[in-house]
């Protein structure tokens, strides 16, 4: 029906280690589409790496979808992807614990898998 990705990431440039992970790629097949499965699969990883310690989780995509998920855009609170993203917008974080947004700030360095520009547009 779905699948799910989240890779470790480290927020570098920030004044203490805060655990965090990007969310990419989710997908489900068209068939299985608007009937809640994107959404199922979002809240159960998140809750695992929660779980786990991560305290943060990134994602690169359309805000009007991610929004309705508890993400947020991150460049107001000082959360950078490794490359400039456009729009903005669609950089966004979903805090997995309680008061972390706002309290660092920094640039996600991500895993060498992912770190080429032409993966970091909208």
């Amino acid at each position: 029906m779905g699948h799910v990705l989240f890779t470790k990431a480290v927020l570098a440039g920030a004044s203490r280690k805060v655990p965090a992970a990007i969310l990419a790629p989710l997908a489900v097949l068209p068939e299985f589409q608007h009937q809640g499965v994107g959404r199922a699969l979002i809240e159960h990883g998140a809750s695992l790496l929660a779980a786990s310690g991560v305290q943060l989780l990134f994602v690169l995509g359309h805000p009007g979808y991610y929004t309705r998920c508890g993400f947020v855009p991150a460049f107001p609170f000082g959360l950078r992807a490794p490359y400039p993203i456009v729009p903005e917008e669609a950089w966004m974080v979903r805090p997995l614990v309680p008061d972390v947004l706002g309290t660092v700030t920094g640039v996600i360095a991500c895993p060498e898998s992912m770190a080429k520009p032409e993966y970091w547009r909208e």
